[in-house]
């Protein structure tokens, strides 16, 4: 075999090899899978396998969606488990900290991506599982591929544009739960006291932090608050007094809190319990 064969050979074996191990294919079957969701392509990276989804909610009104920390891939050959790496616009729940995607209406549709552990190249068959034990979970059974038909690898940062997430969230600190919204460049953080010192309110304190560039206005007095009464199992408007406000109840010192701001700003008002 002279030079120039063995160098073709070479080079075809290692462009062959690169192929099959980072190859992209959007031609995805799947025997079982959730009604509101459908794999838009698989990405077969040199470190990680990156499935990528189209989520539509069908829930009126609204409604929130998230991925289990211990979702897995699982290979039905060797029935080996692969484990979820990162997730891209969507919220990974934990036992830690409850986050959610937060839907706004009905039929709203929502771009995501999830990697996992590199699968195999020899994997024919395989099954992304979130909960096997929860009806509801994002399990999807039996899911194949066509290795025939490929496109270019998938931008994540186009692919999700479109849908930002809007995450809510619960996590512990000093005892306190602390709820959280983070949509668009905004966090805004919260937990509540109960103060019963002049009659009863809830103290909510607010922390705003903006990472949008540039200053936004923010109006405490377009401030809102509800609550729901488990043993009526309704909604109620709650009466919302702004500082200046509650200590004038008090006899105390207002103090006036809103302004053009661009960074952090920390504020609180007083819910009362009508």
């Amino acid at each position: 075999m002279n030079t120039i064969m063995k160098t073709s050979m070479i080079i075809w074996f290692i462009l062959s090899a690169t192929i099959k191990m980072n190859a992209q294919y959007s031609d995805v079957h799947c025997k079982q899978h959730p009604q509101s969701m459908q794999i838009t392509q698989i990405d077969y990276r040199e470190y990680s396998t990156i499935i990528h989804f189209k989520y539509i909610n069908y829930f009126e009104g609204g409604g929130w969606m998230n991925i289990g920390e211990n979702s897995y891939l699982k290979d039905k050959n060797t029935n080996k488990r692969y484990k979820l790496l990162n997730s891209i616009n969507i919220p990974i729940n934990s036992e830690g900290e409850n986050r959610y995607m937060i839907f706004d209406s009905k039929d709203q549709i929502h771009y995501f991506s999830l990697e996992f552990e590199k699968l195999p190249d020899s994997t024919i068959e395989f099954d992304m599982v979130e909960d096997e034990n929860n009806k509801d979970a994002f399990n999807f059974y039996g899911i194949t591929l066509n290795p025939e038909v490929k496109k270019d690898f998938i931008n994540i940062d186009d692919y999700i544009a479109s849908t930002p997430v809007k995450e809510y969230g619960i996590y512990m600190k000093d005892g306190q739960s602390i709820y959280y919204f983070k949509h668009q460049g905004l966090l805004i953080s919260l937990y509540l006291t109960l103060n019963n010192s002049y009659g009863k309110y809830y103290t909510p304190y607010i922390d705003i932090q903006n990472f949008t560039g540039r200053s936004l206005l923010f109006n405490p007095l377009s401030i809102t608050a509800k609550t729901y009464d488990k043993n009526k199992e309704v909604v109620q408007d709650l009466e919302v007094l702004s500082y200046e406000q509650y200590m004038k109840k008090v006899k105390k010192t207002s103090v006036e809190c809103g302004s053009v701001w661009n960074g952090s700003r920390t504020c609180c008002f007083w819910s009362r319990i009508l």
